[in-house]
């Protein structure tokens, strides 16, 4: 019960597949996102983030050897796995997210992907991405609906 409300306290951020291939090319997310929210926060993944990982993977190369990498990074950092059967991975993003909200948490999601991040936004998602030009993560506060 003590570990549920401590839990509870810690914002949830969800991570997209694209978080943790940023990861295995040596940008420090998990640290970066720490200094934008100024706590750890809990870490959670969907299922469908493994099923890509691991599908990139299978490609082979440098692509399927980053995968790889990535994939182990997942497993190191996720403290819990969500699985919520939706057909797609941006989906189950969103219901996931939904769900953490519903819960009573604080809930940002760490994608790159424009139009997850638009989706995200248009239901009051707060979303951290990476911006390439400027080599940092930015976070967009998501309007108070």
């Amino acid at each position: 019960m003590d570990g549920e409300l401590l839990v509870n306290r810690r914002p949830v951020v969800i991570f997209d597949t694209n978080m943790f291939m940023l990861m295995a090319e040596g940008v420090p997310v998990i640290e970066w996102i720490e200094e934008l929210i100024d706590t750890k926060p809990v870490v959670l993944c969907p299922e469908g983030v493994f099923k890509e990982l691991e599908s990139l993977t299978e490609q082979g190369g440098a692509l399927g050897r980053r995968a790889s990498f990535a994939r182990e990074l997942a497993l190191r950092y996720c403290e819990r796995r969500e699985r919520y059967e939706t057909g797609s991975v941006d989906k189950e993003i969103i219901a996931v997210a939904v769900q953490e909200k519903e819960k009573g948490s604080t809930v940002i999601v760490a994608t790159s992907d424009r139009s997850l991040r638009k989706a995200l936004r248009e239901i009051g998602i707060s979303t951290i991405f990476y911006r390439e030009s400027q080599d940092k993560l930015e976070i967009e506060h998501a309007p108070l609906i």
